[in-house]
């Protein structure tokens, strides 16, 4: 079913402004409208969807699956302008009643088919909303996290995936867990711009002599030989190193330097067998130890000083505990030298060494992966960008595996909508195919042309009729006494041609004019565009009954009816509630009319008009600018025309018209034109276009006031 039409840029319509009948949601829809409002585009429009001409025109929904069938001009001209024989139109018979019980039942079932496709339809329809819904939703909360953590070191992370759709979709892609958070990735981010350069690796500490702080000669007591007779006192006083120190003061004089007393005979002898050389060559080991020992110290305070400016509170602690322990041991050698006889024990600065360089290893080994990552920074940067996307997939993995839940529940529905709709869709085929071959048997031509010829006598028409065509099975052909074939249709009044094509086209839309082709009239929407034109009023009566009970009464899909008679429209309504006042709530009435272009607007039964009445209505639209003023003249001369016959007063408006064409001189033609009439001469042409609508209002109510009936007037143009 149609629920909204759209039209703009063809024929009367604003080729800006689209003009939109919307809630097009009854089955029956019924436009009134002058000629040359615009109301034929709709049924044009309807039968031509696709026609180039109608490109700025659309319809709801697109695209139609329900066969449109138009009765208008085209449909004339298609189906009898210089045809000799028309198409037949196989219709079910009622010769076989059992088979054509079995056809309304198979009709029924197709019916039941279709709605249970519309019904899957909507359902898939609705899953798919709710699917998206749920997408918009995540969307939304994870681009929140973008925003969030907008950085413009990782910028290059997010670059193209500047639309929510296009980050949620990047963000599904990593469900693995991060690596790295995002502040370290920020960070590692920052090291690779393109002024960063490669750091030098630190120095690791070399001690060799570290194993001179473990020499056993620092542990031993270093005193005078036994050879002497002195070592036994030396020993027992334990004053080796005083003694050492002492010899210095004596010299070759033989009195004692400290008490002046004469010195034993050979002392200086024993004195110096005390301090033999292999005494000298351990005081040499010890000088030669601690000169070792402070070159190897030399070398590395500069290897300890270039790791001075490392930020590493671990190692800042080492080198001051090195360091500190060094001196240590330099103090305890320098002791050991000035008191060879007592022991020192080295503070052991391998421990603390291979500490430090540990520490450095790890560093230099950063150091390492950081020059790598400079050297390959596009490998780096395709790291940081993954470990990026899995850290926003984290943040957000609750609500992403609520969602994947939901989505595959809606998805598994679908999937089940989707395979009842193959097997529906193959039912529905197969009942189509039955129903064809259902058709097959009881179906044919005779039966339309019975049927139109029946409708033809009914309404008085015996002149002519449709027979067989002799030439080709399934062609009709006009027949009538007296006349060949070829000028039937030529000779036919204009009122005959209209009420033949019409019963041609009513047989249309029950039958098809392909013999194997299914008929089913729910998936029809019927379109008729002014039926009794050219038709007397004796026919309007039968054409809006045969509308009313062959097509609206029946099953098809919607009926679309367009005319400008306002007697056929009300015909209409009462054959659908007889009562004038009831409003008829199954009914959609559109009224069509035309100013600068052409607009369509809803309205209700109690706003509809006599002819009369509408005439008056085309001055109140032209006054408010809803119509062309050029229906101004047309309109007022048949409500004068309407009101003095019915009041019986034509002298009176005959003396007016006169008197006031000889004061208002520019109005002369216009006085002329109306006293014509509406039944005058053939030549009932008047050009408007110099004349200002104003002017025409306010003449068109001086008439009336003059005539003594202004109060009608101004009832008239009340809205």
């Amino acid at each position: 079913m149609l629920s909204k039409i759209s039209l703009k840029g063809v024929t009367s319509y604003s080729p800006t402004t689209p003009c939109e009948i919307i809630d097009l949601n009854k089955k029956v829809n019924l436009f009134f409208g002058l000629n040359g409002s615009g109301k034929s585009t709709i049924g044009n429009y309807l039968q031509s969807i696709s026609e180039p001409n109608f490109s700025e025109c659309s319809v709801e929904p697109y695209p139609l699956e329900a066969e449109v069938i138009v009765y208008n001009q085209k449909f004339i001209e298609d189906n009898f302008y210089q045809k000799p024989s028309q198409q037949g139109i196989f219709t079910v018979g009622e010769e076989n009643k059992e088979i054509q019980e079995d056809i309304e039942k198979k009709l029924v079932e197709i019916d039941e088919l279709e709605s249970r496709l519309n019904e899957i339809e909507e359902n898939a329809k609705n899953n798919t909303s709710e699917i998206e819904k749920l997408e918009n939703q995540l969307r939304d909360k994870v681009w929140k996290h973008k925003e969030l953590q907008k950085s413009d070191t990782l910028r290059f992370c997010y670059q193209g995936k500047n639309t929510k759709a296009k980050f949620l979709e990047e963000v599904l892609k990593h469900p693995e867990e991060p690596i790295k958070n995002l502040k370290e990735l920020d960070e590692l981010a920052k090291n690779l711009s393109d002024d960063t350069l490669p750091k030098p690796l630190h120095r690791i500490l070399d001690f060799p002599m570290s194993a001179l702080e473990q020499d056993p000669v620092l542990q031993q007591s270093i005193v005078g030989s036994d050879d002497s007779y002195l070592s036994s006192l030396v020993e027992t006083l334990n004053n080796s190193d005083w003694v050492k120190k002492g010899m210095v003061y004596v010299n070759d004089q033989d009195d004692c330097p400290f008490c002046q007393r004469a010195l034993p005979d050979g002392f200086k002898v024993q004195l110096e067998k005390l301090f033999d050389e292999t005494y000298e060559q351990r005081l040499n080991d010890l000088e030669k130890l601690k000169n070792d020992y402070h070159n190897a110290i030399t070398l590395l305070s500069s290897d300890v000083d270039s790791l001075r400016s490392i930020d590493e509170n671990r190692l800042t602690t080492l080198l001051e505990l090195l360091e500190s322990e060094v001196e240590s041991n330099v103090r305890k050698i320098d002791s050991k030298i000035s008191s060879p006889s007592k022991t020192v024990q080295l503070k052991n600065t391998a421990t603390i060494i291979n500490e430090i360089n540990e520490i450095v290893s790890e560093l230099n080994e950063e150091i390492q992966e950081f020059n790598a990552r400079l050297n390959d920074k596009e490998k780096y940067k395709g790291e940081i960008r993954d470990n990026y996307w899995r850290n926003i997939f984290d943040v957000n993995r609750s609500a992403i595996e609520i969602f994947n839940e939901k989505k595959q529940s809606k998805n598994n529905e679908l999937s089940a909508l989707r395979c009842e709709y193959k097997k529906v869709k193959v039912k529905k085929n197969e009942s189509k195919i039955e129903l064809t071959k259902l058709q097959e048997h009881s179906s044919g031509a005779q039966l339309s042309i019975s049927v139109i010829n029946t409708q033809l006598k009914s309404l008085g028409i015996t002149s002519f009729s449709i027979v067989p065509s002799p030439e080709d099975q399934g062609l009709y052909r006009i027949s009538r006494q007296n006349s060949s074939e070829e000028e039937v249709y030529a000779t036919l009044s204009e009122g005959e041609k209209t009420l033949l094509t019409f019963l041609y086209f009513i047989e249309s839309c029950y039958g098809s004019k392909n013999k194997d082709e299914a008929v089913v009239l729910n998936n029809r929407i019927i379109v008729i565009d002014d039926p009794i034109s050219s038709l007397s009023h004796n026919f309007v009566f039968d054409i809006a009954s045969i509308i009313h009970h062959k097509i609206i009464c029946e099953n098809f899909r919607q009926v679309f009816v367009l005319t400008h008679n306002m007697y056929f429209f009300h015909e209409l309504l009462l054959l659908r509630s007889p009562v004038p006042t009831n409003n008829i709530n199954d009914y959609n009435l559109f009224r069509v009319s035309k100013s600068d272009y052409s607009s369509v607007q809803k309205m209700e039964r109690n706003s509809l008009q006599n002819d009369y009445q509408t005439y008056w209505q085309i001055v109140r639209d032209c006054r408010d600018g809803l119509m062309s003023s050029n229906m101004l003249p047309n309109a007022m001369r048949n409500i004068l025309e309407h009101y003095f016959n019915f009041i019986h007063n034509k002298g009176k408006l005959k003396t007016t018209l006169e008197e006031l064409g000889e004061e208002v001189v520019e109005f002369k033609p216009f006085f002329r034109f109306v006293s014509r009439m509406s039944h005058s001469d053939a030549v009932n042409l008047f050009d408007t276009g110099a004349l200002p609508k104003d002017k025409y209002l306010e003449t068109f109510e001086e008439i009336f006031r003059r005539t003594g009936f202004h109060d009608h007037y101004k009832h008239m143009m009340e809205d």
